[in-house]
């Protein structure tokens, strides 16, 4: 059991693959396109999912890189 406490946070989970499907089931329940790549960056090159925890994949819709901050729907 996890007891939450002032400022304490909740820890997040990576995982590519699960933050990858989180983000394709997030977009179909809700009929959104899926913006971000299934691989890297089109413009540095990195792997968006390493950096993209499972939670924030499965509630919020990814529409940019974050390590370049590129935006995938422009």
């Amino acid at each position: 059991m996890q007891v939450m406490t002032g400022d304490v946070k909740p820890t997040e989970t990576y995982d590519r693959a699960q933050a990858l499907a989180a983000q394709r089931k997030f977009c179909d329940s809700r009929q959104y396109p899926l913006f971000a790549p299934v691989r890297s960056c089109p413009k540095c090159n990195s792997d968006i999912w390493s950096a993209i925890p499972i939670e924030k994949a499965a509630s919020s819709l990814i529409t940019g890189c974050p390590f370049c901050h590129y935006s995938f729907v422009e």
